[in-house]
């Protein structure tokens, strides 16, 4: 007499039924990626490249508190070789723990003198990215407005912070660098970089 087998292991329809929950909720995970917190910063200006500025530096600090511990400065510096080198343009993406605030510094420059200087703090949006647009104040162009002020529209103003932030070294936490903790996207590419 031929006896139908029994399997080994339990029926599909079972089987599928008791994994199910477990292969979907690894599905959706997979799926979906937590979306970083970030800021877009972009740099334009009505100039004759090369030769009203040839170089653009962006210095980046972020903190872990309101009060200001800092992981140290970061700056990434922008050949402007040809007119189509402007806009610049760079993204900063927080690590979930310096993300109080973060500040950026900007500097044009022209044959290794300053010629323009913008300062900005920010706080990290709640979710997604904050678009930052920088355009170089022709007015302020060539103006020292000091190491406390800033220019806007021809005219010196004091600013909102007057730390040091990028190059106070006291207020960074040791052994932590900027970019460590804010990876970088959308980084202008240039040749030769």
């Amino acid at each position: 007499m031929n006896r139908p087998r029994r399997p080994l292991h339990a029926p599909r329809g079972r089987l599928l039924l008791a994994l199910g929950p477990l292969l979907a909720a690894a599905a959706l995970l997979s799926g979906c990626s937590e979306t970083r917190r970030s800021i877009h910063v972009r740099i334009d200006g009505a100039l004759q490249i090369p030769a009203e500025a040839d170089r653009i530096e962006v210095w980046f600090v972020a903190s872990r508190t309101d009060e200001g511990n800092l992981c140290g400065a970061w700056r990434r510096r922008f050949e402007l070789l040809r007119p189509e080198d402007l806009p610049v343009s760079i993204t900063f993406q927080t690590d979930g723990v310096y993300d109080a605030w973060a500040a950026f510094l900007v500097v044009v420059s022209r044959q290794g003198e300053e010629m323009y200087r913008y300062r900005n703090r920010t706080t990290w949006p709640t979710e997604g990215r904050l678009e930052v647009a920088v355009t170089i104040d022709l007015a302020c162009y060539g103006m020292d407005c000091g190491p406390d002020m800033q220019c806007f529209a021809g005219e010196c103003h004091d600013l909102p912070f007057v730390e040091d932030y990028f190059g106070d070294h006291s207020l960074w936490d040791p052994g932590v660098p900027c970019e460590a903790q804010a990876e970088l996207q959308d980084v202008t590419e240039q040749d030769g970089d």
